[in-house]
């Protein structure tokens, strides 16, 4: 293992899980230590519509892994490598596929595990097909309908994002920098184009997006890039953020959550202390305020949510920047990314509870506890239902059932 790749893993444990696993528990800020789980007056009623379990999940590894909703289907996989299937509305089991390329007999299980895992690390689903990529740098197309594979190609770096697919093509970003532009039915390269990386960032990095003929990706450098999405040739690159300080740990910039775009504008968040507006057209900034953050951003209308690094929750007017409201009582419960379902948002934390905020004054008014495992990705909604997976595979879907008048 290089010294790069040590303090790359031991910048992801402490940054990104809050772990004290690169210093001795006598070093620990109080600062840092987590809230206590707040007490709620629920006023909304929490109906689990059905739950499933994925395997093994993602087990201790960081990963955003979630599910993915396409074709009247819930699509869920573990890190190792098992794909389901799900009926939408009832949750029975459609199908299952195996995406492991060496057979996973019970001695390489039970003595060589992590040599015999897919690394499974993020799906898409587009064209009648789910498309997987893993940290071993291979992107796997399934047929939706019969969870077949399709085709399996080979990438340069660990791909750990979700891919993006539109217009023909699988976008995919990799820990080395290079985004490369896929065909979607065949996984044949059409382009890739590479970026710099800097000697240490956060173990994560920001998923492509598709708008008007562009790509646009966040990068370890601090910058969004765009792509013509035809040819890979550069559009337009602005730094959110840059790197400061001394030493390249007071250096990282990381933009490691997705960029939004909304209207013409794109919002991005850096871990370097930067929430910014740009002009999809031209990367010119709109707006830029000081917030550091990992977490993907989610949005309602005008208000965008976002997690800072001590996850403190915040509800920011996206047209001028201004903070509307903030949220401590959750502070380094080590959140993962907003949901928005219904006009409220969402966070799952470390001990397994779910937390559901007024989206107008952040005031905390449901909690729900299904497991005892952390939420690492963030939940999607669909038809204002919440399906969420935490770290050990156990998939909820929830509905908000009924409100209490205040």
């Amino acid at each position: 293992m290089t010294l790069k790749t040590r303090l790359a893993r031991c910048l992801s444990v402490s940054l990104v899980l809050g772990l004290a696993a690169c210093a001795s528990s006598d070093d620990v800020d109080p600062d840092t230590l987590p809230m206590p789980v707040p007490v709620v007056d629920s006023k909304i009623e929490l109906d689990n519509v059905w739950q499933k379990s994925v395997s093994d999940g993602v087990q201790e590894y960081y990963s955003r892994l979630k599910p993915v909703i396409a074709y009247g289907k819930v699509f869920a996989a573990s890190r190792s490598g098992d794909i389901f299937a799900y009926d939408q509305d009832t949750g029975e089991e459609l199908w299952q596929a195996d995406v492991r390329e060496t057979p996973n007999g019970f001695w390489q299980t039970f003595w060589f595990d992590d040599d015999f895992t897919a690394r499974v690390s993020g799906m898409a689903s587009s064209y009648e097909k789910l498309y997987l990529g893993t940290e071993d740098g291979i992107v796997i197309a399934l047929d939706e309908a019969t969870g077949e594979q399709a085709w399996r190609v080979k990438v340069k770096g660990e791909v750990i994002t979700t891919p993006e697919v539109d217009a023909g093509s699988v976008f995919i970003q990799t820990s080395s920098g290079l985004v490369y532009a896929l065909d979607a039915q065949t996984g044949e390269e059409t382009w890739q184009t590479e970026s710099e990386v800097p000697p240490l960032s956060l173990r994560g990095a920001s998923s492509p997006i598709y708008s008007a003929g562009g790509v646009i990706v966040g990068g370890a450098h601090g910058k969004i890039t765009a792509y013509l999405a035809k040819s890979g040739q550069l559009a337009w690159d602005q730094a959110v953020s840059k790197p400061t300080g001394s030493t390249e740990l007071e250096r990282v910039v990381d933009i490691d959550a997705t960029p939004i775009i909304i209207g013409t504008n794109i919002y991005a968040l850096s871990y370097g202390g930067t929430l910014m507006a740009l002009d999809i057209r031209d990367g010119r900034i709109a707006w830029k305020r000081e917030y550091a953050g990992f977490e993907d951003i989610s949005y309602s209308g005008n208000t965008l949510y976002l997690v800072d690094n001590q996850s403190n929750v915040m509800a920011i007017d996206r047209r001028n920047g201004i903070e509307l409201w903030s949220n401590a009582e959750l502070r380094n419960r080590r959140l993962n990314a907003p949901t928005v379902q219904a006009g409220y948002i969402v966070v799952g934390d470390f001990e397994g509870y779910l937390h559901w905020l007024d989206a107008e004054t952040g005031e905390i008014i449901g909690q729900y506890q299904a497991d005892d495992e952390a939420y690492f990705s963030s939940g999607i909604v669909d038809k204002e239902r919440l399906y969420i997976q935490d770290k050990a595979g156990e998939l909820n879907v929830i509905d908000i059932k009924s409100i209490t008048a205040e």
